[in-house]
């Protein structure tokens, strides 16, 4: 069985993060200042148009829907940077477990091949999807009129619409100026689809590859020799093996766990809002628009799905590992081997987590858990909804304003957190 394909995977990842300029083996760091400082001079625009018309709730709404997407993006190309040393120590120990010699047999590859072939299928989904999201919603203010009354604004002039919601500190005052502007922004498209998912491909990449060593190594407990002259030798591989995916996986969380806090709570925000915006386009009848937030909704959804699937598929094989330990004829070996196996179960009867963070371990059943059991997540799920109540009541207030003068405000508002409420509880 051949593994040589098994690499491609890091060389995509590398196309993707060298465009960045954040390649963890790569020095770049001339194309990572353009890069970060175009897009943090688009972040700061962003802000100031979000507080320039902070009084108009649908403008508003409509500006987070964007500018949380913006804000997650830097947020992450900024974190990367940072622990660039500590993930280029991760790319650089994981280099020989593509090689052929790694194996001892073809179902050691076919258990690591498994878990690689996830990792690239995600990246053929995924990026591509993002990449479309990124491209439609940069190319929406083609889809119908380039100029737009801004009297609702709070003047009665036209301006021109800019694919991003920027605060330009000139104004457009022709067409020729608008098409340089528009084509000026075009950056962002590849910023915001590498940054967002993009870089999300490294860690679901690390994770992954980490499940397939695991596998790797749970075949190798079930099948340690009973020749007492080669079980030393063989034992202390396996030993050895286990303390570095033990150090990788703490190398893993350390890095990323912040990010995933991060990600978790903007995301769930930030499906919320497409949510609603799914609603607002349906309605509306503009189909173009709807079809960018499908896109949009798939993209944030997948990414969610796919931090909680990693989560499960690393705690599942670190507990194949101690199945393995345990279902071994232990018990028909002599006094010094019984005694390293029974140390070897003492030590993995702790599965390795990932973590949002260091509070909240990812994996399915968790992030499906019902919110009522006491446990460290629940803090975390709380923020989730209480994020969730606020977006319902933008969305109530911006559907029904004229409740404003007709309904009791603090009733209206009490009843939503008591409905919310007794769901969570």
């Amino acid at each position: 069985m051949d593994i040589s394909g098994a690499a491609d995977i890091l060389t995509w990842n590398k196309w993707v993060f060298s465009f960045l300029g954040i390649w963890p083996l790569d020095d770049s760091n001339k194309l990572f200042l353009f890069h970060y400082i175009y897009f943090m001079i688009h972040t700061c625009l962003e802000y100031v148009e979000l507080f320039k018309y902070l009084n108009n709730l649908e403008y508003v709404v409509a500006n987070l829907t964007e500018n949380l997407v913006i804000t997650l993006t830097f947020l992450k190309i900024s974190a990367y940077r940072i622990n660039k040393n500590e993930l280029r120590k991760m790319s650089n120990d994981i280099n020989d477990d593509f090689k052929e010699e790694s194996y001892k047999d073809s179902e050691e590859k076919a258990l690591f091949l498994e878990y690689n072939a996830i990792a690239q299928k995600f990246m053929k989904v995924g990026i591509p999807i993002t990449l479309i999201a990124a491209v439609l919603y940069y190319l929406r203010p083609l889809t119908g009129h380039v100029i737009v009354d801004t009297s609702h604004l709070g003047n009665t002039s036209h301006s021109y619409i800019m694919p991003y919601r920027i605060t330009l500190f000139f104004e457009i005052t022709n067409f020729q100026m608008y098409v340089f502007m528009y084509a000026f922004e075009i950056l962002n498209v590849p910023i915001i689809a590498f940054g967002f998912i993009g870089t999300d491909c490294l860690l679901i990449t690390l994770v992954l590859h980490l499940c397939g060593q695991l596998a790797v190594l749970s075949h190798q407990v079930r099948n340690l020799t009973m020749n007492p002259q080669n079980f030393q030798n063989e034992f202390r591989v396996i030993v050895m093996k286990h303390l570095r995916l033990i150090r990788i996986s703490k190398s893993l969380d350390t890095a990323f766990n912040q990010i995933l806090i991060q990600q978790l709570v903007g995301m769930s925000l930030l499906l919320c809002l497409a949510g609603y915006n799914l609603i607002a386009m349906s309605d509306s009848g503009q189909n173009v628009h709807l079809i960018t937030f499908i896109f949009y909704a798939c993209s944030v959804s997948m990414l969610l799905f796919a931090y909680c699937l990693i989560g499960e598929y690393l705690i599942n094989e670190s507990t194949k590992i101690q199945d393995a330990f345990y279902n071994s004829t232990w018990y028909n070996r002599p006094p010094y081997q019984l005694e390293l196996f029974l140390i070897c179960m003492v030590f993995v009867q702790r599965p390795l987590v990932l973590t949002a963070g260091k509070i909240y371990s990812l994996s399915l059943s968790t992030f499906a858990r019902n919110y009522s059991r006491r446990q460290s997540g629940k803090l975390v799920m709380f923020i989730f909804y209480a994020l969730t109540i606020i977006v319902q009541l933008l969305g109530y207030c911006f559907i029904g304003e004229c409740l404003i003068s007709e309904v009791n405000c603090r009733t209206f508002v009490r009843e939503i957190l008591i409905m919310n409420y007794c769901t969570f509880d």
